[in-house]
């Protein structure tokens, strides 16, 4: 996982992040040791079963070998004596790998609070979170098959886990709840309005907020959240990204010519901040989950980048 620490933090710091317990996240002191002890449950598991799949491979290699060198014309019979025990052992590390996903899942479920309860709890400015309902927790690229191993994740990474995993650090992560959702996901703590009122609650979130995450998507709520995000109080303060179904930030008509070096850039555009008098535009030939993880790094400290 790719992950940037502060100067100066501490063995606990590092420990938690090694493990994904998300340092930041205010919860109670329940939620957060059930959470806690799911999630050192489960990289653990996890971290097990990997060295279990490189010790199998390895006395496979080394065992098929030895037997092949000492028995040259019955090297069929070494094969098969390998078979059933490499796919037994092969068979638990594929469930010790579904359970330690499973228990993540859990992690993330106990963690999961309201609006109200998270905001109470965490007097920081907040983190705004806007995207399509449609894709409600902006869905990133799987990555490479080894990537995905070894995260352990089943499915694929979305980025309101993201922003509450790797980034609470900076402040509690805030978005507007869909429309009728019964059940509370994981992730940013939602605020649910009526429709009539949903513009007057966002321009209020954006201007109280430290940070603003937009996914950019299609959809006339998503294009007067971009137009209203360019305005110059909150455009220092913004990100734009893109993650799914819109491959190129240079797609939007509103953001083109917002960007830099658009046309000198074989890859795609998946982001877009301001810092200092500049606009930062990012680039990525084939995205990645770590790729959107390296680039909210970026626009965090984006102050820091400014003085570089």
């Amino acid at each position: 996982m790719v992950r940037s620490l502060d100067r100066g933090a501490g063995y606990l710091t590092v420990l938690r992040f090694a493990f994904g317990v998300w340092p930041g996240l205010k919860r109670s002191g329940i939620q957060a040791v059930i959470s806690v002890v799911l999630m050192y449950a489960s990289q653990i598991i996890h971290g097990l079963s990997l060295v279990v799949v490189a010790a199998v491979v390895l006395m496979a290699a080394k065992d098929s070998s030895a037997r092949g060198s000492s028995r040259p014309f019955g090297g069929s019979s070494s094969i098969d004596d390998l078979i059933v025990p490499t796919f037994l052992t092969l068979l638990a590390v594929a469930v010790s790998l579904l359970l330690s996903a499973g228990l993540r899942s859990l992690g993330r479920w106990v963690s999961r609070q309201s609006f109200e309860r998270q905001v109470g709890r965490d007097q920081r400015s907040p983190i705004l979170f806007l995207r399509a309902f449609k894709d409600d927790q902006a869905t990133l690229p799987r990555g490479r098959f080894f990537q995905r191993l070894l995260r352990a994740e089943l499915g694929r990474r979305r980025l309101d886990h993201v922003l509450v995993e790797e980034f609470s650090r900076f402040g509690p992560i805030v978005a507007l709840g869909r429309p009728g959702e019964r059940i509370r996901p994981f992730g940013a703590a939602r605020v649910y309005v009526e429709h009539s009122d949903w513009q007057v609650r966002v321009h209020d979130l954006a201007v109280k907020s430290a940070h603003i995450v937009l996914v950019v998507d299609e959809g006339a709520g998503l294009a007067w959240e971009i137009e209203t995000m360019l305005e110059p109080p909150l455009r220092e303060k913004t990100i734009f990204l893109v993650t799914q179904p819109l491959a190129d930030l240079r797609a939007c008509g509103q953001l083109r010519s917002q960007l830099a070096d658009v046309e000198s850039a074989d890859c795609r555009a998946i982001g877009a901040f301001q810092s200092g008098c500049r606009t930062v535009t990012l680039y990525a030939a084939t995205p990645s989950p770590e790729t959107y993880i390296v680039a909210l790094q970026a626009f965090f400290r984006r102050r820091q980048l400014a003085k570089a």
